[in-house]
């Protein structure tokens, strides 16, 4: 049994509309969304490029143009025009339903991934919980710290106060003699010893 002519033309028409919905809903398909709780995760992942709906915007222009293009050809039989058209009206509509999601998902992706750096940092910047018997050795440490008096610090903050051999003599002027007594000659300064 041959298909006919009529039944061909209906499949062609039920492929057509399963192609363009597919081709219509790229966000649909290609976005993944950040979680509903991105507070509760220390990472994931969620798609914040806008590529998926832009696409899907171009589609539904395409469809709209040829939604009207179909309704306004004499090409068609009456019944394939209004068919053509319904099929290219409905999956534009869908293409912009489509984009509406894709663009809302990947803002609320783009704002869940800021707000996620932003907590890392914070982590990055707070010191990491000693034991009670601290560090005794910068290998203890995590990254760059090194172990002062039992703490991991950063380098950086860490003020080297000079010995207190290296301190300067205090500018004391010399005391006046009394009258009737020689003067004296001031004491030599003595020098301060190298740092170790």
């Amino acid at each position: 049994m041959q298909p006919s002519a009529a039944s061909l033309g209906y499949l062609l028409r039920v492929a057509l509309a399963c192609v363009l919905t597919l081709c219509g809903g790229c966000s649909w398909l290609f976005v993944s969304e950040a979680p509903a709780q991105p507070k509760q995760f220390r990472y994931f992942d969620c798609t914040s490029s806008r590529v998926a709906p832009v696409l899907d915007s171009a589609g539904a222009v395409v469809y709209g143009l040829a939604a009207v293009a179909a309704a306004s050809t004499d090409a068609f039989a009456r019944s394939d025009r209004a068919a053509y058209t319904a099929v290219y009206a409905v999956t534009g509509a869908l293409a912009i339903a489509s984009a509406v999601y894709g663009f809302r998902q990947t803002d609320r992706c783009q704002t869940a991934k800021e707000e996620m750096g932003m907590r890392l940092d914070r982590e990055h910047e707070q010191p990491l919980p000693q034991s009670s018997a601290g560090c005794t050795f910068d290998a203890q440490c995590k990254g760059d710290r090194i172990c002062v008096d039992g703490l991991c610090v950063f380098p950086a903050s860490v003020l080297t106060p000079l010995p207190p051999s290296a301190a300067l003599p205090s500018a004391q002027p010399p005391a006046a003699a009394k009258p009737g007594e020689p003067q004296r000659a001031p004491a030599p300064a003595a020098s301060a010893a190298p740092a170790p």
